[in-house]
C-alpha cells in the first residue's frame, strides 16, 4: 500500500513532545490522578501461547453490538480471549461471558474508572502471572473488528511492542486501540510502569492520551524494540486510524475507528462507513 504521509513497518524513532505536553503529562499524574480502581479474577487465564486481551467499557453491564461482534470474531479466528469487563460491580456482568458458552476464555473485573490503561495494567499483570511469555494482542473497543483476519497481524509483528498505526504527532507514540506485546512478562510491566503504574490511575480523556498514550512507545523503547505497521508522519497525517481509515483497511488493517460515526463524523461519509462495515459482515451501527 501507499498513502501520502504514511509509512508502512515503522520502526520507532523518538521524537520529542512540545514542552506543554511534558508538563501537561506530569500535572496529570501530580493533580489529577487516581487511586487504582477495583477489579477482581473471575475466570483465570491458563498458560496459552496467544491471548487476546479486550476491554470491554459495559457500565449498564451488557454487551454493546459491536463488543458482542469483536469477540465472536476472536474466537472464530482462533484466539484465546482474556475480557477486562468494567461495570459498577462483579455482579453486574454481561450474559454472555459467563457460563458454559461464554465468549471469554479469562475474564476480570474492572470498576468503572480509569479508562482503557488501568484495563491494559490489569490483563498484563494477570497474563504475566498466570501465562507468562505469552504473546498478547491488546485491544479496545473503541473500533470495531477485527473486520478482516488479524491472526496473520499478530504473528508477523516484528517488534517486542508493536502498534497497528502510530503518529508523529506531539511526539513520535503508538496509537493505543490495539497493540501487540510479543512476550508478557514481570520485566515488561516493569518497562512500562511509568506510564501504566499498578497504585494509580488517571480518569480524564485528555489525561490518558497526553500521559500514557503519548509515553508508551518511548519509555518501552528503553528496553525493547517498537514500531507499528502504519506510521503518519504528522505532517500530512496526524491521525493514520481515523484521516487514513480507507486506505488502511484497503490494506487489510482489520479495524476502523467508531469515532467515525461519532465524534468524527465527517471524515468519511457515514453512508460509506455503514457500507465498509456490512462489506465485512458487521451490523448496522448507530453513533458511537
Amino acid at each position: 500500500m501507499s498513502a501520502d504521509g504514511l509509512v508502512r513497518d515503522w520502526s520507532f524513532v523518538a521524537s520529542p513532545s512540545p514542552g506543554w505536553v511534558r508538563r501537561r503529562a506530569k500535572l496529570a499524574w501530580w493533580l489529577f490522578s487516581k487511586p487504582f480502581p477495583g477489579n477482581r479474577v473471575l475466570i483465570s487465564a491458563r498458560p496459552r501461547p496467544v491471548w487476546a486481551a479486550y476491554f470491554a467499557f459495559c457500565p449498564l453491564g451488557v454487551l454493546a453490538v459491536h463488543q458482542r461482534f469483536t469477540l465472536e470474531r476472536l474466537r472464530d479466528e482462533g484466539f484465546s480471549v482474556l475480557v477486562v469487563c468494567a461495570t459498577p460491580h462483579p455482579t453486574n456482568l454481561p450474559p454472555e461471558l459467563v457460563g458454559q458458552t461464554a465468549l471469554a476464555d479469562a475474564l476480570l473485573w474492572k470498576a468503572l474508572p480509569g479508562y482503557d490503561f488501568s484495563a491494559y495494567r490489569v490483563a498484563l499483570e494477570h497474563l504475566a502471572d498466570a501465562s507468562p511469555g505469552a504473546c498478547v494482542l491488546i485491544l479496545n473497543d473503541s473500533v470495531w473488528g477485527p473486520l478482516s483476519p488479524l491472526r496473520p497481524w499478530v504473528a508477523r509483528a516484528p517488534w517486542q511492542l508493536t502498534g497497528f498505526t502510530s503518529s508523529a504527532t506531539w511526539g513520535a507514540h503508538l496509537q493505543s486501540y490495539a497493540w501487540v506485546v510479543r512476550s508478557v512478562t514481570p520485566e515488561f510491566l516493569d518497562a512500562v510502569r511509568p506510564v501504566m503504574p499498578a497504585g494509580r490511575c488517571l480518569d480524564r480523556f485528555d489525561d490518558v492520551v497526553l500521559a500514557q498514550e503519548l509515553g508508551l512507545a518511548s519509555t518501552a523503547a528503553r528496553q525493547m524494540s517498537v514500531g507499528s505497521f502504519f506510521h503518519g508522519d504528522g505532517i500530512v497525517v496526524g491521525n493514520p486510524a481515523l484521516e487514513r481509515a480507507e486506505e488502511l483497511l484497503a490494506a487489510g488493517l482489520p479495524f476502523l475507528k467508531r469515532a467515525l460515526v461519532g465524534k468524527h463524523a465527517g471524515r468519511i461519509a457515514s453512508e460509506s462507513v455503514q457500507e465498509l462495515l456490512r462489506r465485512a459482515g458487521h451490523p448496522p451501527v448507530t453513533g458511537a
